[in-house]
């Protein structure tokens, strides 16, 4: 849970930096990403899982509506932006475009995406809540107003994307 524990932060406190992330830090949180997915299905897929399994499963997923703010796009993509398999940040919350780290934009784009069971993202406030329950203080700070789920961008999941100013 420590290791876990710790890259949770390190994906957080990187997601406000200005830099994008290497092709190895990509590389590396995209396999933290699938095997907690293949490890959420694993336990979905036991007959009779252990109490703390079958939460982890149930917290650390999560299908329905997920928003994303992007400050660079180019309305000469589709939706805005390029589609990558690469796992990135959205948020549960609908109100995300006021977060303090966007007071300083002029414009974004708002990207409003719909994820339907049996995907799901991973649910990184579900994860803080699970292992709290089971007894390993997990604090995200000020970072859980954000209400976080990585995922993939993927086009077959938007269903609506605006541009505004901030």
């Amino acid at each position: 849970m420590i290791n876990l524990a710790d890259e949770l932060i390190r994906w957080i406190q990187h997601s406000h930096l200005e830099a994008g992330r290497s092709p190895d830090e990509l590389s590396r949180f995209d396999k933290l990403w699938l095997n907690l997915t293949q490890e959420i299905r694993r336990i979905e897929s036991c007959e009779a899982p252990m109490d703390y399994e079958a939460d982890f499963a149930r917290m650390a997923q999560h299908s329905g509506t997920l928003y994303r703010v992007h400050q660079d796009f180019d309305l000469q993509e589709p939706f805005g932006v390029r589609e990558t398999a690469s796992y990135v940040s959205w948020t549960k919350q609908p109100r995300f475009h006021r977060f303090s780290w966007l007071e300083n934009q002029k414009q974004v784009l708002l990207i409003k995406a719909h994820v339907t069971f049996p995907e799901f993202g991973i649910d990184l406030i579900g994860i803080k809540d699970w292992a709290n329950k089971y007894d390993y203080p997990l604090s995200l700070g000020s970072h859980e107003i954000e209400q976080e789920v990585v995922y993939p961008l993927l086009f077959d999941t938007i269903i609506e994307t605006k541009v505004i100013d901030l």
